[in-house]
């Protein structure tokens, strides 16, 4: 009888901790995600690509569209200390076509070294448009408010055209440079109806009070990337005016995309009136919405808005949404403390 009791009290024990237990060894544990993240480098490193000499990866990435792709991208992020010299080679000597995918990758991994390379494109009289204006969106991207006063002198440039202005000002915008609010205000009333538009959701981006009467007559417009546009820059102007107005889009556009970007605008209407600490929540939540859009700036502000939270949030949705999984993993692959230290073939 003491036998059987001895047992009976072990098996008690043993059913009372068998969620801690089960919970240890599943890969969805805290405690366990720098092992995820090992495991996805891993992964990387001993794929085809992983293994070859990183000139090798970068001159395919540069070439490379499809399928393939995916597995440049996380070979790319995990040996990003051999990455770096390359893709800034590419900046400086390759083709419009390969600075563009250049410019592309580093939109996404956000890497602070390419910012010297890139402000010389953007300021460059020399460089094709295409190139400046894929270096302003990387630029933008990586956030380094030290070269915004440079990328502001653009806008005096006679020979810019009215889509790089486009950008330069929103760039500016990204980079919060309150300083070019008095070169923005020239664009306020300019003819070209988009520049028009960047330039109020520049300002209120940066703070400022905007008449949104014009964004309101623009979603009307029979251009749909007018009315997209006028969208986005309602999310930035906020209010109740501006939620209604967006509501309505939802409802009666015709356009896939202007609903999504009317139903981002939304999301990040609602996002602004949060505290901090909920954000993450959020936008995990935000990450099962059927609209792409709306996922992918999820996904995007989980990963470099949030902090650790946040990326703790992406592992989680990494292993239940398929549609997003690569993306979720990539930008954990690049967050990683681990990835200067990776090396791959020779």
């Amino acid at each position: 009888m003491k036998s059987f009791g001895i047992k009976l009290c072990s098996l008690i024990i043993i059913i009372q901790f068998m969620p801690v237990l089960l919970m240890a060894a599943s890969g969805d544990n805290i405690a366990n995600e720098p092992n995820i993240i090992a495991s996805l480098r891993k992964k990387a490193l001993e794929s085809p690509h992983g293994k070859r000499a990183i000139r090798e990866v970068v001159d395919e990435f540069a070439s490379s569209e499809g399928d393939q792709l995916e597995e440049l991208y996380s070979v790319l992020a995990v040996r990003k200390n051999e990455a770096v010299p390359e893709v800034i080679r590419k900046l400086d000597t390759g083709t419009v076509p390969e600075k563009r995918k250049m410019t592309k990758l580093l939109r996404q991994t956000r890497w602070p070294e390419a910012v010297p390379k890139l402000l010389a494109i953007a300021a460059s009289d020399k460089e094709n448009e295409i190139s400046r204006i894929g270096a302003l969106y990387s630029l933008g991207a990586i956030g380094n408010r030290s070269i915004a006063a440079r990328i502001a002198e653009q806008l005096d440039k006679s020979d810019r055209s009215i889509t790089e202005k486009r950008v330069i000002i929103s760039t500016l915008a990204r980079l919060k440079y309150a300083q070019a609010i008095p070169r923005i205000e020239k664009y306020i009333d300019a003819n070209d109806t988009l520049l028009r538009i960047y330039a109020i959701r520049a300002l209120a981006d940066l703070g400022q009070k905007t008449d949104i009467q014009f964004l309101k007559e623009s979603l009307n417009n029979e251009d749909f990337f007018i009315r997209e546009s006028a969208c986005g820059a309602l999310g930035s102007c906020e209010g109740d005016e501006a939620v209604k107005a967006l509501n309505e889009i939802i409802k009666s556009d015709s356009i896939q995309s202007v609903r999504e970007e009317a139903q981002l605008s939304l999301m990040r209407i609602e996002l602004s009136k949060m505290n901090e600490p909920k954000h993450s929540e959020f936008l995990g939540k935000l990450t099962e919405r059927p609209e792409k859009k709306v996922r992918a700036w999820a996904i995007d502000s989980l990963a470099f808005e949030c902090g650790e939270k946040g990326r703790v949030v992406l592992r989680e949705k990494a292993d239940t949404n398929p549609r997003d999984r690569n993306k979720m993993t990539f930008y954990l692959l690049i967050k990683s403390d681990d990835n200067s230290n990776a090396k791959g073939g020779n």
